[in-house]
């Protein structure tokens, strides 16, 4: 297994070897490399960003500003720790202690009608059922943690431009004509994964017709670290905490919304979006102060048919994205390298091998499309219109508040 030295004298050389090459320097990226240096493999992260950011001061990484933020569920937390960097993410992490679901009902009554369900983690033992991380301190300690790592190397502001399977070896030639190999390939490239896309592998996509707009809110009132789902027409008006440092209380906005909604709220001025999302939190956390930069994003679902193909495997994105309900996508990911963690330290001789790939993908498969199912299923019961699937939708709210069973085992499926 080489490391960053050996690679150094390498680098003259018209190729350089590794054990291991990663396509994609975002969350799912970084967290996979610092895996796979873990059991001393030599890993190269190909990535169009540049680790070190887009500018670097006094070692720190800095870049675009992103305002969205991530639900680090229980396993997630406990695996980042065995990696040494949830100590670091901890910093910036808002514990989760309460989610609340608020069912709005608009149908034909006269008046609008609301109901409320509560899910404590106190409920089942536990002190909260995670954390919420903001993307941008997230990635930032994780990028910060790879250019630490001395058996890890970054190959920033480049691309895959190819690669070619030849015996045990991925020939991989980068947009820059830069050549490596290596034994194992991993796309961890997002949803439009290039690595898919040269491994021949076809998805399974639906688009919702909704749009995600994220964005943070600064409110009067204290959030309790309680994450608010509002389910009305068009998709959930999502609450989530951020972890206070001051005595600002701050949150942050996940808004789905059918599209042709979001091109009007994003043609507001910004005062009267921000009297809008008064409107939509209902006063939960108060008077809305004022309303970070907003972010969009097109919401659909897609899962790879296979996550495997001839010395490579596909994890996060590029094997699955879901709407932003219920804390899935970034947890889902961490299982996904979870697994092929455990498969190469198990056996680091034959990583990259049919048999590794094929225990992998019976691993993975069957959790996502059971994941996909049931986040597919919650967002049309949230965005429907249709008076019978809003009665269902409060109805199976109403059987959770009234059934300790049913409601416990909600929340341990949920943290699963």
């Amino acid at each position: 297994m080489w490391g960053r030295r050996e690679k150094q004298r390498l680098s003259q050389l018209e190729e350089i070897l590794f054990d291991i090459i990663i396509c994609g320097g975002g969350l799912t990226g970084t967290v996979a490399a610092l895996a796979f240096s873990k059991n001393n493999f030599s890993v190269a992260v190909i990535d169009p960003k540049n680790l070190a950011g887009n500018d670097q001061k006094n070692g720190k990484t800095k870049r675009i500003i992103d305002f969205r933020s991530t639900a680090h569920l229980e396993g997630a937390v406990h695996y980042l720790d065995k990696l040494e960097v949830w100590k670091r993410l901890s910093n910036y992490a808002c514990p989760l202690e309460t989610l609340s679901i608020m069912n709005v009902h608009n149908g034909n009554t006269p008046r609008e009608q609301e109901t409320k369900t509560i899910f404590r983690a106190s409920e089942i033992g536990k002190k909260q059922f995670g954390f919420n991380v903001p993307i941008e301190k997230s990635w930032q300690i994780l990028a910060d943690a790879v250019l630490e790592e001395e058996r890890i190397s970054a190959f920033s502001g480049k691309e895959l431009q190819s690669y070619s399977v030849q015996g045990a070896l991925v020939n991989v030639t980068l947009s820059d004509g830069q050549k490596l190999t290596c034994r194992f390939l991993v796309g961890a490239d997002g949803h439009l994964s290039k690595v898919r896309k040269l491994a021949h592998i076809s998805t399974i996509s639906r688009s919702t017709g909704q749009t995600a707009l994220t964005f943070n809110i600064h409110h009067e009132k204290p959030h309790q670290n309680t994450s608010t789902e509002i389910y009305v027409d068009g998709g959930p008006f999502t609450i989530v905490p951020l972890r206070q440092k001051t005595k600002s209380h701050h949150s942050a906005v996940v808004w789905m919304q059918k599209l042709e909604r979001v091109n009007q709220l994003l043609q507001l001025k910004d005062i009267e979006f921000k009297q809008e999302v008064q409107k939509w939190s209902r006063n939960i956390v108060g008077e809305i102060k004022s309303v970070s930069k907003v972010t969009s994003k097109p919401v659909g679902l897609s899962i790879a048919k296979q996550i495997v193909a001839e010395r490579v495997a596909l994890i996060g994105e590029a094997a699955h994205t879901l709407p932003p309900i219920g804390a899935q996508g970034f947890n889902l990911s961490i299982k996904d390298i979870s697994v092929l963690d455990s498969l190469t330290g198990a056996e680091p001789a034959k990583i990259g091998e049919k048999y590794m790939l094929r225990q992998y993908q019976r691993t993975r498969l069957p959790d996502i499309f059971f994941k996909a199912g049931g986040v597919g299923f919650l967002n049309q019961l949230a965005l429907s219109e249709r008076s019978a699937l809003q009665h269902f939708r409060a109805l199976a709210l109403s059987s959770f508040e009234g059934s300790h069973i049913l409601k416990h085992g909600l929340m341990r499926l949920g943290l699963n």
